[in-house]
């Protein structure tokens, strides 16, 4: 018989990945990405071993409750947004982050009669074909964002097919899109 596979979570190697992230981009604040129980990992545990990161990104409304019901206050951002009304609201009344995708997320947004707005990332898909609204919808998005009683603030962001090679073409080619939406903006911009 196979014995069962174990994963041994060492903090130190936790801790070591979040300081070459802080290396490979000097003062800007880091957003540890935790979705699917931390890779596996434990998501409340890995949370705390990555207590100096600025925030935590999870795939779904889901694990933020979770993390707020363990105590966790730092900033959350739900990747995959809210895809409805009442999950619009707990995402509100927790003071967690969502992020925009999709056109219905606008219109959801647009329909909450909320009293409490809340902070958007904005997901523009600049060529990694998962997930973002197109370039070209990007402007209007921002638009309606700006004018929607149901949004604190927005946050522009993008996400790179190939991260890990500034030179890839595709990546280029990416930077070069995300750029052209940072004209005259003056907000938070997240690209990885």
């Amino acid at each position: 018989m196979t014995a069962a596979a174990v994963a041994v979570i060492r903090s130190t190697a936790l801790h070591s990945n979040l300081q070459q992230v802080r290396l490979a981009a000097p003062g800007c604040p880091v957003l540890a990405v935790i979705k699917a129980n931390a890779y596996g990992h434990g998501l409340v545990q890995v949370a705390r071993i990555l207590g100096s990161a600025d925030a935590f990104a999870v795939a779904r409304l889901e694990e933020a409750v979770q993390l707020r019901e363990a105590g966790i206050r730092k900033r959350l951002v739900i990747l995959g947004g809210c895809g409805a009304a009442e999950e619009l609201h707990t995402a509100a009344n927790l003071a967690i982050d969502i992020v925009v995708h999709a056109p219905e997320h606008l219109v959801l947004l647009e329909k909450s009669g909320d009293a409490t707005p809340v902070w958007c990332w904005l997901k523009v898909d600049t060529g990694m074909a998962r997930l973002g609204l197109p370039v070209s919808a990007a402007s209007d998005a921002i638009m309606r964002l700006n004018h929607c009683p149901a949004v604190s603030g927005i946050t522009l962001m993008s996400h790179l097919a190939c991260a890990d090679d500034q030179q890839d073409a595709a990546t280029v080619k990416q930077l070069a899109s995300f750029g052209t939406l940072l004209q005259g903006w003056q907000g938070d911009v997240s690209i990885a």
